[in-house]
């Protein structure tokens, strides 16, 4: 049946049927790859709560049309990210292709002159900042330009500890502590939205204490 309402060729993929369906009033969906079973089942790589109202397109509320993603690079739980379009059934997003399956999509490796054929430029450093050139991927920053990464400062302020980074525009980030380094014990502590535009985030952590905490700056937030 499905086939046949989009007039699709014989052969054509089909994933399901599964459990349970979407809500048509909204749901939360996450992408998740595998990780160490004994520390973290799936990582988080992405994360969207749609809904079928506004600031969400109402387009896509059972008027045949389907809710789409308009930039895969972008923050993916930013309604403005979204648009209500004719089905694409079977279809490929050329913005969202990753064709050596390395995390980096092919349009984003072009523009910083990588090779989205091979999967071993995923784990290299172009700039020499420290950062792969897939995690700049995944922080939105120039894997070319050493100036440009995913690093936070601590200063203390009148007793007050506090944390500075400059968030990517479109990008999501949490702030996590921890006491030990083991992989199990990140607590979030703060968590901050998408913005438009890039800025210098400087979030308030509370007072000095004594004793040894760890924190780090994630991007995409775990929920």
């Amino acid at each position: 049946a499905f086939l046949t309402n989009y007039a699709l060729p014989p052969g054509t993929v089909l994933h399901g049927p599964y459990l349970p369906v979407l809500d048509n009033a909204g749901a939360s969906l996450e992408l998740a790859r595998p990780n160490d079973p004994l520390t973290a089942p799936g990582v988080q790589v992405d994360q969207v709560e749609y809904r079928d109202i506004a600031p969400w397109p109402t387009g896509a509320d059972g008027t045949g049309l389907s809710l789409q993603r308009v930039n895969a690079e972008a923050y993916g739980n930013d309604p403005v990210n979204w648009a209500a379009r004719s089905p694409t059934p079977g279809a490929i997003n050329p913005d969202a292709m990753d064709s050596d399956s390395d995390g980096m999509t092919d349009p984003w490796e072009t523009v910083y002159l990588m090779n989205p054929s091979f999967a071993g430029d995923a784990t290299q450093d172009a700039d020499g900042d420290g950062l792969t050139n897939a995690a700049e991927f995944a922080a939105g920053t120039d894997p070319r330009d050493r100036s440009s990464a995913l690093t936070a400062t601590l200063k203390i302020t009148a007793g007050t500890l506090k944390l500075q980074f400059t968030a990517q525009p479109g990008k999501g980030y949490a702030v996590e502590a921890s006491s030990q380094l083991h992989p199990g014990s990140w607590q979030q502590v703060a968590r901050l939205p998408a913005a438009a535009a890039s800025s210098l985030v400087e979030r308030d952590l509370g007072p000095v204490t004594t004793g040894r905490i760890f924190y780090r700056v994630v991007t995409p937030p775990r929920p």
